[in-house]
């Protein structure tokens, strides 16, 4: 598989994205340095889609994930109750669903949510530092009820010479998140993997119709497919090391999804843009 090579000044490709498989189930995908990276997603992280980088706001100001009771259960257990709001930083938070109306005057008066991840259950995420003492009075009248800080590493990846694989690293708190995740590691050279399977799977159907249209699509299975290459099913670009020269154009040599760099029967797309061509199974 060939992809148009760029050349970029010292800046990172790397961002994650939301991708849904065949059957509607929803993964994250955490793409590296390197890529490949499907072209026109913006540049997030694995962190910012579950924040503000994925769902638009609705008439409110209030972006709504819609976890069913099951996946807001999962994420629920691992709350505490909270003493007060000291830290810098992001918490997700449970509510008394009782008084969700002084909650959301309060957070977007004070423009301190982030998130709705589930109504019915009265979960959210919260960034209130600049609004702190305004937020600790909601924990002392009981509308805030239990918080956990919302922060993890996901891009973390270890090179094993002997196995010639990589050792991927994403930290526990991901996993209490209904959606699959893909880590793609630094090296164009290796294929990104399916690092985490969630028990509770996010489908498609769950974000609004205006969020639907901005999830990408692969037609394969997240639960068939331990490894796979972005590029052989989404117009990608990418910055390898291996590289062949085509006319005026320099192009990636990357890895189908079965390992091999084997040559494929025809030339299945190309981008018609001037800034990167990609070329994919030629």
């Amino acid at each position: 598989m060939f992809i148009d090579k760029e050349y970029p000044a010292t800046h990172s490709m790397s961002t994650g994205w939301f991708i849904a498989d065949k059957d509607g189930n929803i993964a994250i995908f955490d793409f590296n340095e390197n890529g490949p990276i499907p072209c026109d997603i913006p540049e997030s992280s694995a962190n910012g889609v579950l924040e503000e980088d994925f769902v638009l706001p609705d008439e409110k100001g209030i972006r709504n994930f819609n976890f069913d009771d099951n996946q807001a259960d999962i994420i629920i257990e691992k709350l505490k109750t909270p003493s007060e709001f000291d830290e810098y930083g992001e918490y997700i938070v449970l509510i008394d669903v009782a008084q969700t109306e002084e909650f959301l005057k309060s957070a977007l008066k004070n423009k301190y949510l982030h998130a709705c991840y589930s109504k019915s259950k009265g979960l959210y995420l919260i960034e209130p530092y600049e609004a702190k003492t305004t937020a600790n009075e909601l924990i002392q009248r009981k509308i805030i009820l239990k918080s956990k800080i919302f922060f993890f590493d996901i891009n973390n990846d270890v090179y094993d010479e002997k196995t010639g694989s990589y050792n991927y690293v994403h930290d526990d708190l991901f996993e209490i998140f209904p959606f699959y995740l893909y880590q793609q590691p630094y090296w164009t050279a290796h294929l990104t993997e399916r690092t985490f399977v969630p028990k509770c799977k996010f489908k498609i159907t769950q974000f609004n119709p205006d969020d639907q249209k901005r999830v990408l699509r692969l037609p394969i299975s997240f639960d068939e497919c331990s490894k796979l290459q972005i590029a052989e099913f989404l117009p990608s670009y990418s910055c390898g090391n291996d590289y062949v020269s085509i006319g005026n154009h320099g192009f990636d040599l990357l890895p189908l999804t079965n390992g091999n760099f084997e040559d494929a029967p025809k030339l299945v797309e190309i981008s018609a843009t001037k800034k990167k061509k990609v070329v994919s199974n030629l």
